[in-house]
Parts: C-alpha cells; structure tokens; sequence
C-alpha cells in the first residue's frame, strides 16, 4: 500500500520527473525507448498487483491512516475494493500513455489490458465511487485528469472523459490544447448534443461566441469534424464575420460546412517584452467586446503564442514582468477577471513552457 502511494504521488504531483522516465503521450510504441518502456511496463505490473489484491482486500479489515483520501470502489460485477483517492488518478494518468508495445500477446500488453478494463468497463464508465467517511459518492475525475485522458489517442478513454460532462466543462475542454484532432471531434460532438438537449445552457455556457466560432474554425482546419450545431448556435446560422469583412455586404456568404479561420497577420507584435507587457496590459483591460481592437489583438497573441517560439518566450517575460512591477495586483485582477483571454493564453504558454526554458531562464 505505501509502495503504490508513493508512485502515485511521483505520478500526479512530480510532473518533471515523469516526463524524463515516461514517454510523450503522443508517442508511439516503437517510439517508446527502452528504459521508458522497462519504467512504464513496472509501473502497470505494480498496480495491476495491487488493484487485485484491493478487490479480494475485505474492505472491514482494510486500514488507514485518513479515511477522508479513501475511496469505497464498486464494480457493476459485485466487486469493490478500497482505494485512495491519489492511486486511482496515477492508474488513470498510467493509461493514458497507452500499451506498452502492440503485441497483443506480449504479457506486459496483457497487464496492460487487465488494468484498462478495471477501469474502462465495456459501456465506458467507469466504476463507482464512495468516500468513505461521509459515503457520499466522490469525483473520481476531476477536470484536470478528463484533459488528460483526452490528450490520450484512446477512443474508449476519451468516451469515459466525456461521460455526464457539463456545458460548462465542455466549452473549456474545447479551448485547451495539446488535445488531438480525434479527441477534438469528440468534443465537438458533444457540443453537438449539448445544444440539441440544452440551448439555453449552452449559449450562457460561451462568453465569447465570437472568439469560439474562431476556435472551431481553426480546429476544423487542423482536420477535426462535428461542431455544425454548435457553430450555428454561435453565429445565429451565419458564418462568424472577419474584422476586415465587417460592412462588406458585396462577398459571397458561405455555407456552414465551409471553415476559415481568422486572419490575424494583419496586426504584428512587437518584439520588445516592455511594448509586449503595455499591449498585454491593454488586451486584459478592455474586454468589452468581441470585435474590439483589443480582441483582434488578443486572437494575435493567442496565434503567435502557439507559433512562434520566441515571441512566446517574450509573452512570458511580459507577463512577469508585469507581475513584478508596481500595477501586479491591477494586472493580476485584470487577468482572474478575463477568464475567457487570460486562460486560452496560459494554457498555451504550459503546454510550450518544456520547449522554452532555454529562453526564458537567465
């Protein structure tokens, strides 16, 4: 038990130590090194060994030092087992690296599949959950983790992830990245079904139609499908109007399977982090509206974020630069207050932050 505690704590919480023993998500099984796959293939074997033991664990004679971190599991095949709260989320983050190698009669591939189908069950739910010391039932994923089983190129994990998902969740999934173009469709799918059952919800769901109609453009050019009630939804049945198109009425309008993503090269930014930080200022002061000169240079700094390596480094500088001065409780409410700017940025800036350490560190 504190073996598998310990692991699960280096596999949810020591996120640099990982990424140096474990593989890319995105990697293949051939593109998996050898020790990488020695240090994944171990980790499985160790909780497939642990999770059979829990399930024929009597769950009376089973103690622990904080029952508040312990979940009562039950399967719909009468099993259960108790288990604390940070093993479950380091088997589901283990999963999501997918099998070790593809031979389906490889023993470590069989370990493999033996853990999934602990927890992906054949209608892509998964078992339900108990906190032990009020029995009510507990959230065995939390958002951070969903994100993290759609980042997985696994059909039946990312279906588990968007199992009994709010609108609310899904307008955030769709605006993270380093999700794949399947797991986009996905998504987008569901956004689908969510305006069919809910319109009112979903459209108080989006703060920024405009902006999201962006977003499914720039998806559906990456190859992602889905989405055409949803982007009607947020454009009125009307394809989304560039800025520059605005007051043109002389241009073809095209249907709502035709996608074109904004042209932000119009505006370019400055390489200079302190005439980066004013512009940063000004994009996070005035959030009035979407077709505003600080929207269109929000959509540029978003753009160029997840394009351009330097800049990026410099957005970076920027913003800590603001932090460190005399307007960082000004800037830093400015940047709680416009979730829907502040959050699609930082997200960038994570996902390329490994990438960028040689730029931005002294």
């Amino acid at each position: 038990n504190d073996l598998a505690l310990d692991i699960a704590q280096l596999l949810v919480e020591r996120t640099s130590v990982v990424n140096f023993i474990l593989p890319d998500l995105a990697a293949k099984s051939t593109e998996k090194t050898k020790d990488q796959f020695y240090c994944l293939s171990a980790f499985i074997k160790l909780f497939v060994t642990y999770m059979r033991n829990a399930r024929n664990e009597d769950k009376d004679t089973f103690s622990w030092s904080n029952t508040q971190d312990q979940i009562l599991l039950q399967w719909e095949t009468g099993q259960s087992a108790t288990v604390h709260v940070l093993v479950v989320h380091a088997m589901i983050v283990l999963l999501t690296y997918g099998r070790p190698n593809d031979n389906a009669n490889d023993p470590e591939t069989q370990l493999y599949n033996e853990l999934f189908n602990m927890w992906i069950q054949d209608n892509n739910r998964m078992p339900s959950g108990f906190l032990l010391d009020t029995s009510e039932e507990a959230l065995l994923l939390p958002d951070w983790l969903k994100l993290r089983m759609l980042r997985s190129s696994d059909d039946k994990l990312v279906s588990a992830a968007l199992m009994e998902v709010e609108p609310t969740q899904l307008v955030l999934f769709v605006q993270s990245f380093g999700i794949p173009v399947s797991s986009i469709s996905h998504l987008l799918s569901a956004l689908d079904q969510a305006v069919i059952n809910d319109p009112v919800t979903m459209s108080q769901a989006v703060v920024d139609p405009s902006y999201m109609a962006n977003l499914v453009d720039i998806q559906h050019e990456r190859g992602a499908v889905g989405g055409q009630a949803f982007y009607s939804m947020l454009t009125q049945g009307k394809e989304a109007a560039k800025p520059e198109e605005i007051g043109k009425t002389d241009e073809e309008v095209p249907t709502q399977d035709v996608w074109n993503v904004k042209d932000t090269r119009e505006v370019i930014l400055p390489n200079s982090m302190d005439k980066l930080a004013r512009l940063l200022d000004q994009i996070f002061s005035d959030t009035t509206g979407s077709e505003s000169g600080s929207a269109r240079l929000f959509q540029c700094v978003l753009q160029t974020a997840s394009t351009d390596k330097v800049k990026a480094a410099t957005i970076i500088k920027a913003m800590d630069s603001l932090l460190s001065s005399s307007k960082r409780e000004a800037f830093a409410q400015k940047v709680y207050t416009a979730t829907f700017r502040s959050c699609p940025i930082l997200k960038v800036l994570i996902a390329k932050h490994p990438d960028l350490r040689g730029d931005i560190l002294p």
